[in-house]
């Protein structure tokens, strides 16, 4: 209904209101982008999942491979990789090789009637009965000769550079890693209480044992399980871990690592950790694995302690019974060292402090008499190899010569790449770091397996600095008489983390520098096909060479 008025009608208030104004056709600019803003941003996120979520479709098969879905980041074949099933396979072949070749070796004990001696193929006539055949002295091989050929094959396995240490009469006498094809030999052929055990130091690439794991879990698998050996009595960083040993701790552990020098005493002990108990209660567990093949039995434990004047009491229990309750007293200060012997079997072991003064541990043991191996992985979390010169060399070479490996492993370089590093600094700061290993464990062969690849995560490239920091450590190794192994170059050479990363499951993280699970089992699987073809060249090279 129309309000109509008449011009004499008298004024009402309303009437001096302003008018409304005018819509406008379309609102500003400004407001319009606004409006528009949050689902832009939705759209973008949504094209971002779809891009993410088909790369990883494509590597479940469900989608085309992403060089096909996304052409312009299709990338070159590599010149060398690898699968887990052909690191299967090649490590296969080099175990049947190897149990054929310690078949031919002379028995290391009498036979017994109802079963050939240890290392005797299953099935087969015993050693014994059947003498070896004479085999003829090997002719001497250069090293990098052969590891051309190796890779010019495109074999599987990498080969170790093992280096000459001692020659007598124009020939060698004696390689880098005799020392510990020796003490594996011995194992091999079943010689009671044979241990061969190898001392892994590293950076985080090893810290969460998967390569190392891997690698302790095939050499038990073929030679024995001699127990899990070293480990921490506190996590020293968050991604700490043991493969097969099942660990619990209390937080009331002060802990000293060498990567920082918080030791003024520069007592480190032999994994360059110390734990200090902040006081009574203090405690750490340590149990068997009741999973897979190794790792499922102990017999011996021993705690590596630093005896001081008015040290603290310890109590180690087993089972939840208290074996053992000693005093870490002493008029001096030098290492400690307290062993107990369990029946072979499950076990579960603990350490608690007890006060009445200070408590400082440095790590336990945990091992069976043997044949077997014994692998300790001990990664340093941020550590670089001038690490190791940390620790006080005397010091260190006690608890070296009490735990006394057959090899040395060092694994460095990631964290070196973080730097601009000077190679002619780095060569003389490595220089020192094998001498120091030479000095501290003269007994033992040593190796370094140089650093695996570290990409970009920007460029998915492999960082410039890692094949010179390779070839640096491969110089460095073979003058100071340590065997090499080309980690990088094994795994597959250059960009090798990205096109792991985007295998499925995927065998290195996004950082580009650290192994998943799935890569530190293909790592591991060829460093162990390296040690054991090491293993059968040293057969060969001095096959009546006699029993230690």
């Amino acid at each position: 209904m129309t309000d109509e008025r008449d011009e004499t009608d008298l004024p009402r208030p309303e009437d001096d209101a302003p008018a409304p104004p005018a819509e406008t056709a379309l609102p500003p600019l400004r407001a319009r982008l606004l409006g528009r803003a949050p689902r832009v941003v939705l759209w973008l996120l949504a094209l971002a999942a779809l891009a993410f979520l088909a790369d990883d479709l494509g590597g479940w098969g469900l989608l085309p491979r992403p060089d096909e879905l996304w052409p312009w980041r299709s990338e070159a074949p590599p010149e060398r990789a690898v699968s887990p099933a052909q690191v299967r396979a090649a490590t296969a072949e080099l175990d049947d090789a190897l149990a054929a070749a310690l078949g031919r070796r002379p028995p290391s004990r009498a036979p017994e009637p109802a079963a050939g001696p240890a290392g005797a193929p299953s099935g087969g006539p015993s050693p014994a009965a059947v003498p070896p055949p004479p085999l003829p002295p090997p002719a001497e091989e250069d090293p990098a000769r052969r590891l051309a050929a190796s890779m010019e094959a495109g074999e599987t396995i990498q080969p170790l550079e093992n280096p000459c240490r001692r020659e007598e009469r124009g020939r060698c006498a004696e390689r880098a890693l005799d020392p510990f094809y020796t003490a594996l030999r011995r194992t091999a052929l079943g010689k009671p209480g044979a241990v061969t055990r190898v001392t892994h130091y590293g950076d985080s690439v090893i810290i969460e044992d998967l390569w190392t794991g891997t690698v302790r879990r095939k050499l038990q698998q073929r030679f024995g399980d001699a127990g899990a050996g070293f480990l921490f009595v506190a996590r020293p960083w968050e991604w700490y871990g043991h493969q097969d040993v099942v660990t619990k701790f209390t937080d009331a552990w002060h802990v000293k690592r060498v990567t920082v020098g918080q030791s003024h005493d520069r007592l480190y002990g032999f994994g360059g950790v110390s734990f200090l108990a902040g006081g009574p209660g203090a405690k750490a567990t340590f149990a068997t694995s009741d999973e897979g093949p190794t790792g499922r039995a102990v017999s011996r434990f021993e705690v590596y302690f630093l005896a001081q004047p008015h040290g603290g009491t310890l109590e180690v229990a087993a089972d939840g019974a208290v074996l053992k309750t000693f005093s870490t007293a002493a008029e001096a200060v030098e290492c400690g060292f307290r062993r107990l012997d369990v029946p072979d079997g499950p076990h579960q072991l603990s350490v608690r402090s007890l006060g009445g003064g200070p408590v400082r541990l440095f790590g336990v043991t945990l091992e069976r008499e043997g044949p077997g191996v014994v692998y300790d992985g001990i990664g340093i979390l941020g550590a670089s190899a001038r690490a190791l010169l940390e620790p006080d060399e005397a010091h260190w070479k006690e608890q070296f010569a009490h735990r006394r490996p057959d090899l040395v492993v060092l694994t460095f370089g990631t964290n070196e790449s973080d730097h601009d590093l000077s190679m002619t600094g780095y060569r003389e700061q490595l220089a020192r770091v094998v001498a120091r290993i030479r000095a501290v464990a003269p007994f033992a062969g040593c190796l370094l397996a140089g650093p695996p690849d570290r990409g970009d995560p920007n460029t998915r490239k492999t960082r410039p600095v890692i094949p010179k920091i390779v070839a640096v450590q491969r110089e460095v190794a073979l003058a100071g008489g340590c065997a090499f192994w080309d980690t990088f170059t094994a795994m597959g050479g250059p960009d090798t983390m990205w096109r792991w990363y985007r295998t499925n499951p995927r065998q290195s993280f996004g950082d580009l520098t650290h192994l998943a699970p799935a890569g530190g089992e293909v790592l591991g699987g060829l460093f162990y096909g390296a040690l054991v073809q090491g293993l059968l060249e040293y057969l060969e090279r001095a096959p009546e060479t006699p029993l230690p």
